[in-house]
């Protein structure tokens, strides 16, 4: 079952099922098992139900050695989803582990450079915020065309950026990444791209 967004790194079925080496077959199976159901937990919006399942799956992975594809997966959705449920710090954690596997891989790591900048501007960090939306403007621009290809979901992300830089008073930067938002926005009316509803989900820790 693939998500009707764009937040998925790659197509979880196939990187789970293909993209795996030598492995201990009963934990890769787990841990794919556990990311099909996180995923659909996600997109259910029970998201307490898919930390739960994004974790067993990280330590699947993790004992299954999975490769560095489907371990950024599993961190990087694991991150998402402990956000939301508002483990912010282990949040985070989890997000750097796929970020640096991106970095040294040459994954995607824009997107979550992106859910870097969410994860803080929700909890009103927003100079932190800050230095992860800045990073965006070039990775956009020149090896994903985002502007071009999701025209609506880069005017949001545009949007949040100038809100942030407003917040910080750096009003001429913030008009610029407004006006772009608005350009962009007029193009399309909808985006494939899912926003992480971090903080929404707070459980009893």
């Amino acid at each position: 079952m693939i998500p009707k967004g764009a937040h998925m790194k790659y197509f979880l079925v196939i990187s789970f099922i293909f993209l795996t080496g030598c492995v201990t077959a009963s934990n890769q199976r787990s841990a794919h098992n556990h990311a099909i159901s996180g995923q659909i937990a996600q997109e259910n919006g029970n998201w307490d139900d898919a930390r739960k399942h994004w974790a067993k799956a990280v330590v699947n992975a993790q004992l299954a050695d999975m490769n560095y594809k489907s371990l950024s997966i599993a961190y990087y959705e694991y991150g998402r989803s402990l956000g939301a449920t508002c483990f912010f710090t282990e949040s985070e954690k989890y997000l750097n582990l796929a970020l640096n596997i991106d970095k040294k891989r040459n994954g995607p790591a824009h997107m979550t450079i992106l859910e870097l900048a969410r994860l803080h501007a929700s909890q009103s960090n927003l100079a932190k915020a800050v230095t992860y939306y800045e990073q965006l403007p070039a990775i956009y621009k020149e090896r994903y065309y985002l502007e071009q290809r999701d025209p609506h979901g880069t005017g949001i992300v545009w949007e949040e950026y100038s809100e942030a830089l407003r917040i910080l008073g750096k009003n001429e930067q913030a008009e610029q990444y407004n006006q772009k938002a608005i350009v962009l926005k007029a193009k399309s009316s909808s985006s494939n791209s899912e926003i992480t509803p971090y903080g929404k989900f707070c459980t009893n820790h």
